[in-house]
Formats: structure tokens, sequence, C-alpha cells
């Protein structure tokens, strides 16, 4: 799991690496500023598998510290995710890696997988993969979460997800959907925070 966790993170960071947050424009910034959540969406093929998701960032008016306790709460998961039925917390392991179980429903269609989520940096950088060794609705995923403390109290939230759902029915009916959802989460942790 350790080598498939730094091969994501080496994909994820060359997303990011090509997105516009290391030379954003100044309309891009004003965007920030005025609390909008900029997102570069993106299709990446590796191993026969399609993989959908893209970075999204947001200015958040919440410190780091409460946003990393958030995150690091199960229930926080069914709000900043599409149509959550249910999340799980199955297990934490000693090196505090959590297993999360989260299970979508739309409509008569329900879809679940087996997340791990593993905090550093003092909670404010956080990664995430699909356990493949569970029994899960969706054939891969993974992506980050980091958390970058600016004045006054806010937070600069970067968010990068991939995520496979298969060939078939699923990817033909959901996924331009569940793209444009997954890359939602800065803007939905921002509301959760404000409540």
């Amino acid at each position: 799991m350790i080598g498939r966790a730094a091969i994501a993170g080496t994909v994820i960071a060359s997303l990011l690496l090509a997105t516009p947050a290391h030379a954003l424009t100044p309309n891009e910034k004003a965007r920030l500023a005025r609390g909008e959540t900029l997102a570069e969406p993106t299709t990446y093929h590796r191993n026969g598998g399609r993989f959908v998701g893209g970075v999204s960032y947001r200015i958040v008016d919440a410190d780091a510290a409460r946003l990393s306790a958030m995150l690091r709460t199960p229930k926080t998961w069914a709000s900043l995710l599409p149509r959550v039925s249910d999340v799980s917390l199955l297990a934490v392991e000693k090196n505090g890696h959590a297993h999360l179980r989260i299970t979508h429903a739309f409509g008569p269609f329900r879809g679940a997988y087996e997340v791990v989520l593993a905090f550093t940096d003092q909670g404010r950088y956080g990664r995430f993969w699909v356990n493949r060794t569970a029994d899960n609705d969706l054939v891969d995923g993974w992506g980050f979460v980091r958390l970058t403390p600016l004045p006054m109290g806010k937070t600069l939230v970067t968010w990068a997800v991939l995520f496979d759902l298969g060939d078939g029915v699923t990817r033909s009916m959901f996924e331009s959907k569940m793209q444009r959802a997954a890359l939602d989460v800065p803007r939905r942790l921002s509301n959760a925070a404000a409540s």
C-alpha cells in the first residue's frame, strides 16, 4: 500500500503543478479572495483505467486546526461528499490511519467503498486512498487535502482527487456529475465550517 500511495502522491503532485496554483492570475486571486472555489478538472489514463477528478482551491473563513479536526471526524464526510447515505468508521490503525466505509445513494442506485485517511504535518496535510483489498463499488481512487494557514484565521484549502468508476453503466450515468461534486469539496467544507 505504501508504494501505491507514493505513486498516487507523485501523480497528484504532477496534476497540482499543472494547475494555475503556482501562477495565479489577478482574476483568479480576486475570485479566491471573494470566496469562490477554483476548480481544475482533469482526466487521467493509467494501466487501462480512466481516472477523473482534478484539483480545487478555496479560502475558508476558519483556521487550519479547526478544519483539520472536521476532516478527521467521520460524520463530516457525509456533508462533504454528494449523496452520502452512510459513513462508518471501521478501524484506526496504530499509525493513525483511519478506515471509513462510505455509501452513496443515487435514487435506486447505491455504491460503497472503503477509504483510508492519513494526516501529517500537525493535521494540515491529509492523504486518502481507496482500500483496494475491500469490497468496493469504486475501482480505485486517491487524493489529498492541504490546509495552508492564512492571516486573520483563514485557510487556503487545496483538494486533489482522482477516481476510477470502472466501465459500464455507472461511468456513463454518473462520472461527470461525480467529478463536479468531487471538486466541490472545498466549498462544502467552507459551508460546514460556517454552520
